[in-house]
């Protein structure tokens, strides 16, 4: 009752559908129904505590970089550099070339469809395949592909299943500026991540993608919203296209502290929400106030190879919303001084 008496006072903009309404309701009392009411006390205690007129002062130490920082340090220029100077380098592949990164655990029956499949991009300069599978080794039918791949087809074998290390920048492999994410169970046609890499040349210092979602905000609480959406706040990197500067600032801790990492690998999920909440803050920080994402629409079908004999992601977990909506209230109170950094484009 609590919850939607709030709601309802929250209402009087008016600017949620009627369906979205109760979405959100349900997806808040999810929410309490995981984590309880001491959840939600401490959760408002930390909005509390954590708030300040000056929001780089106070909260916890080794937040990412201060809003409204008058000044850029020398590690923020070296990113502003890579990101918004033209010239290319690694022999002219930098910008017309990208680098396509799948991350696969225990869906070794997708590779073979999905390897044959990108290889062919003309655009790719490499493809690497990070497997998490730490104790089993990837087949030799797999590793059979390199020898048939138009494009240089690097496999690396994580020593730990730690879900942040997707975002490594591997700057010994990765020789160009663009990086296109596909998830191990997505299929989509050569046109449509032609067309996004077309689109993130135009805005390279934004996330571009097929799969996004929002974010609601109900009483001071953060929601995550997957349905039902007329704006769009972040890009999931099933698949999407970024700059390289994004992953060496995923590992920088000036942009993401090593606390939020840990928190991360520890839930096994919101890797990408985090993502997102860097780059909008990086970009906001530099005064580039437009949204930082760039939602595109494919021509053809998104497929996923999700079969019943496929092992299901983390999505697929009952508690995957409530997780997720966690996760945006410890990043907003906790680390980035109570102040949403995510911002809307609409769809």
């Amino acid at each position: 009752v609590e919850c939607s008496l709030g709601f309802a006072r929250d209402m009087k903009f008016g600017q949620l559908h009627i369906v979205l309404t109760s979405i959100c309701v349900a997806s808040l009392c999810l929410l309490l129904l995981f984590k309880g009411p001491s959840h939600l006390a401490r959760l408002q205690k930390q909005r509390l505590s954590c708030y300040h007129p000056e929001p780089a002062r106070g909260c916890p130490d080794g937040r990412p970089f201060p809003h409204g920082a008058a000044t850029l340090s020398s590690k923020s220029q070296k990113y502003i550099s890579d990101i918004f100077h033209n010239k290319s380098d690694a022999g002219g592949r930098g910008r017309t070339k990208c680098t396509l990164i799948m991350q696969t655990y225990r869906r070794v029956a997708n590779l073979p469809r999905l390897l044959t499949h990108y290889c062919k991009l003309n655009f790719v300069d490499k493809l690497l395949v990070i497997y998490f599978d730490v104790d089993t080794p990837l087949p030799d039918h797999v590793l059979e592909l390199k020898d048939k791949c138009a494009t240089e087809l690097i496999f690396i074998h994580e020593e730990e299943d730690l879900l942040c290390n997707r975002f490594k920048p591997r700057p010994e492999i990765i020789d160009t500026k663009c990086i296109l994410t596909v998830d191990d169970d997505r299929y989509v046609e050569h046109r449509d991540l032609e067309m996004a890499f077309q689109v993130w040349k135009e805005f390279p210092h934004r996330i571009v993608g097929f799969q996004y979602r929002s974010h609601v905000k109900l009483n001071d609480l953060y929601l995550y919203q997957r349905f039902f959406m007329t704006e769009a706040s972040m890009i999931l990197p099933t698949t999407s296209v970024f700059h390289r500067a994004y992953l060496s600032m995923f590992y920088d801790p000036n942009f993401m502290p090593r606390e939020m990492v840990d928190f991360i690998n520890k839930a096994v999920n919101c890797e990408d929400i985090a993502l997102n909440f860097m780059v909008c803050q990086f970009l906001a920080d530099i005064n580039k106030t437009q949204p930082c994402i760039v939602p595109v629409y494919p021509k053809g079908k998104l497929k996923n190879l999700d079969g019943a004999k496929v092992y299901k992601g983390l999505s697929y977990k009952s508690d995957h919303t409530a997780v997720r909506n966690e996760c945006l209230n410890k990043f907003v109170y906790e680390f980035y001084d109570g102040i949403m950094p995510l911002t809307y484009t609409s769809l």
